[in-house]
């Protein structure tokens, strides 16, 4: 499965919880082998970007009133395994610090 797949089929298996907790959530393929995920949580904006070539995966979480913003992850992972524990990662962090009731 190539790492835009691999966010769709992610996305897709979580939104439930993302639209629980997320004023908008969006799932973008932008073709040529990107894809997004968009999740906006009122205080927090959050990106998920991957890109086909070299298992890239870039997670952007900006605090919109501080304008504050941390980027858990950014660059090639070394295989979809990675790329897959990365997200997995992330999806903690959600649960942990967003999620109303994970």
């Amino acid at each position: 499965m190539s790492p835009v797949e691999e966010l769709y089929h992610w996305f897709k298996s979580h939104q439930d919880l993302f639209s629980a907790n997320c004023g908008e959530i969006e799932f973008k393929d932008f073709g040529r082998g990107s894809a997004k995920v968009f999740l906006d949580a009122g205080n927090l904006m959050i990106s998920v970007s991957a890109w086909n070539n070299a298992f890239c995966l870039d997670i952007e979480i900006l605090e919109v009133e501080t304008e504050n913003c941390q980027f858990p992850h950014v660059g090639d992972c070394e295989s979809i395994e990675e790329f897959q524990r990365h997200l997995g990662e992330f999806l903690t962090w959600f649960k942990q610090n967003v999620a109303k009731n994970a």
